[in-house]
């Protein structure tokens, strides 16, 4: 795995302190303010969690002068690695806190603090765990059940099997959002951040938010395969009624999606996958059909085509010794 480099969280000190009195987690706090001008909320929310939970206790109280390289290496050693009482940490997670204590430091050399480690956070690496992707009986159990299941519940996630959404773009899908020509447009999520209002206006420690997508390359038109469009005829509702609910007030949460999916699972005998599974399925059965990097990476919503390539595609091993028959054969 390879690190990719409304105010929300304003600085509880109202300044930003003294040269020699910065710490990691006064750096920390500045950056977070910075971002949360910068970036969307489920961003802030995501880099204020790992943040919290693996930075402010651990490196935090250190003052920035202090901090060494070897301090810094020990640390995300840790984290990609695990220890005896900690398991390792998903590549995405170390990503971000990798994320947040370069923008901290940078933040402090701003002012004037300098940090000379910058070559431990070239991130130490670990291989990252791929999705499983269903099998091609696995993939026709759960269509065939979901075919037959009534609710709107079904009906999404079949939708999901054959465009790659994300499980927040469907929970946020309307069917304003699906023309009658079979073209799906993708314009929001639905994502469980943190509460910065908890504590001291609210009790909830995390609320549900509808947001734009992700990027700007989220935004996006799918087609749909002509097979569906009975589907989506039998069961479409008024245009600002959302997809899953059927309501036009209130969407459905993406746990309580991900309750569904793990019952109809067990129910087509599928050995038990996260959500996203459908996407890393969706995306390998496409490339296996011969369908190009760039038109797979608009489909699925990435700016880049790399990333479409090194996350959601994974030869099988079947297409592995075709390969290499063919190969064989050539000569």
């Amino acid at each position: 795995m390879v690190y990719t480099v409304s105010r929300i969280y304003p600085n509880p000190r109202g300044r930003p302190p003294a040269r020699d009195e910065m710490t990691v987690w006064d750096a920390v706090e500045l950056w977070l303010e910075r971002c949360a001008e910068r970036r969307k909320r489920s961003t802030c929310s995501t880099y204020r969690r790992v943040a919290e939970k693996h930075i402010k206790h651990e490196l935090g109280g250190l003052a920035v002068t202090q901090l060494t390289r070897e301090a810094v290496s020990d640390f995300l050693n840790r984290k990609v690695y695990g220890t005896e009482g900690e398991p390792p940490l998903s590549g995405s997670t170390v990503c971000s806190i990798v994320t947040v204590l370069r923008g901290a430091l940078e933040q402090a050399e701003r002012r004037g603090v300098p940090f000379s480690g910058w070559d431990a956070l070239d991130s130490p690496r670990r291989a990252s765990k791929e999705t499983r992707v269903l099998g091609k009986d696995e993939w026709g159990r759960l269509e065939k059940l979901l075919k037959e299941t009534e609710g709107a519940e079904a009906f999404g996630i079949l939708l999901c099997m054959y465009t790659g959404l994300r499980i927040g773009e469907l929970c946020a899908l309307r069917w304003g959002d699906i023309s009658t020509d079979g073209l799906l447009t993708v314009r929001r999520t639905v994502q469980r951040i943190l509460n910065p209002d908890f504590g001291e206006r609210d009790n909830r420690r995390t609320i549900v938010v509808l947001d734009a997508p992700k990027s700007r390359s989220s935004c996006r038109i799918i087609p749909l395969p002509a097979s569906l469009l009975a589907e989506v005829a039998e069961h479409r509702c008024r245009p600002d009624y959302y997809v899953l609910t059927n309501n036009p007030r209130f969407f459905m949460e993406p746990r309580t999606l991900q309750h569904h999916f793990k019952r109809l699972l067990q129910m087509a005998g599928v050995e038990d996958v996260n959500f996203h599974a459908l996407r890393h399925t969706f995306a390998t059965k496409c490339v296996q059909l011969g369908c190009d990097p760039k038109t797979l990476s608009r489909i699925l919503g990435h700016s880049d085509v790399s990333v479409t390539l090194n996350t959601y595609v994974h030869p099988s091993m079947a297409a592995m010794r075709s390969l290499v028959e063919r190969l064989a054969a050539s000569f």
